[in-house]
């Protein structure tokens, strides 16, 4: 029997999270995460966040510290709770002649903000 490709996002959360449909964008593979999986991490039910399920090792989000498991808080200074919302505002920031977009990113309780730039991975 052939193996499955490893899935990061199962790997880390478990086959339970219940992710929505994962989403490719500045390097990373990001989700949203279901009431089912908010219970389980201890996350306020009402909170909708944005998860980074996989990170290009290569990619500026890895040179800049970003890992699997982290949340995107906020985009270009908005709230963030889908990752369509993400590859929006990154589209939004490459029509405007722009070269990067701030992040804020939740890091174990803690908010960071992170630039990353629109082009390349």
């Amino acid at each position: 029997m052939a193996s499955q490709p490893s899935d990061p996002f199962h790997e880390f959360f478990g086959s339970s999270a219940g992710a929505g449909k994962p989403t490719r964008v500045l390097g990373m593979t990001v989700a949203t995460i279901d009431a089912g999986a908010r219970e389980r991490y201890g996350l306020a039910h009402d909170l909708r966040v944005v998860v980074v399920t996989e990170v290009e090792e290569k990619s500026a989000a890895a040179g800049r510290g970003i890992l699997v498991g982290q949340v995107i808080v906020e985009a270009d200074r908005r709230v963030v709770s889908r990752p369509e919302q993400v590859v929006g505002l990154v589209e939004d920031r490459k029509r405007q002649g722009q070269s990067s977009i701030l992040l804020l990113v939740n890091r174990k309780g803690s908010s960071v903000f992170v630039v990353l730039p629109v082009s390349g991975g």
